[in-house]
């Protein structure tokens, strides 16, 4: 049975409450699986890198909303297979500024990659007074010469990016990957995104949907798959066996 994040301390609806430190810890332990109920939580203190498989579930993106007040990134992922985030919503507030990351799944060279992980029913938005630099990140560069290399086979379904100010969703290095999702240049903001890969490992196994693609780079990419009813300004450079539909 997932714990009930309000057993564990965590308070919804007041945004005087730094729920940073209860989260944190739950992160770091050993269990698994969160239930986080109806309800606007407030982080004001960023939140340690996450090295143990955890599965976080909302109750939906619009009714589990969890508002960045800190500097920096906000779900930051090295390690463990098999994360699941599931029905939430993630929003930063004016405090916070601009700069950062909503979740970034970042892959390093000292530790197993992150990977088998599933994004499902996410919303990544920006309050008046803040932005995002980074909506999502699923970055292998630091495992470029690893074995099994970059990070891969990952799942993003019915996610919503907004509010960034650099991509919505960057990818490096990524071998294998379902993502269904839908950017939009908030506030004036960008919707753009980006796939690439450093030296002679190019991302590969990418299947892409989406109802607009409007600003893509595709850069060092092999063996993909983009569809889209509509599409803006896409970039290639070094792509092999890359179809856009």
């Amino acid at each position: 049975m997932p714990i009930n994040a309000l057993d564990i301390g965590m308070i919804p609806d007041d945004d005087t409450f730094d729920n940073g430190p209860i989260l944190n810890a739950f992160l770091q332990g050993d269990d698994v699986c969160l239930f986080v109920p109806k309800g606007n939580y407030t982080f004001k203190t960023q939140m340690d890198p996450v090295t143990k498989v955890k599965h976080i579930q909302g109750v939906s993106l619009s009714h589990t909303v969890f508002i960045r007040e800190h500097v920096g990134d906000f779900l930051r992922i090295n390690s463990g297979f098999g994360h699941v985030l599931r029905d939430f919503g993630i929003v930063t507030a004016s405090p916070a500024g601009a700069g950062g990351m909503a979740i970034n799944f970042k892959a390093l060279a000292t530790m197993d990659s992150p990977d088998y992980s599933s994004l499902e029913n996410i919303l990544v938005t920006a309050w008046s007074g803040s932005s995002w630099s980074i909506g999502i990140a699923l970055d292998g560069v630091d495992r470029v010469d690893s074995s099994p290399s970059g990070i891969r086979d990952m799942n993003l379904s019915n996610c919503f990016i907004f509010g960034c100010n650099t991509f919505t969703l960057y990818c490096n290095t990524l071998h294998g990957a379902n993502l269904n999702l839908q950017v939009f240049p908030a506030g004036g903001l960008t919707n753009k995104i980006q796939f690439n890969a450093w030296g002679h490992n190019p991302c590969s196994g990418i299947i892409l949907t989406a109802p607009v693609l409007t600003d893509v780079d595709i850069w060092n990419v092999r063996d993909s798959v983009f569809t889209a009813p509509a599409y803006g300004v896409i970039s290639q450079i070094n792509t092999t066996n890359v179809r856009l539909l």
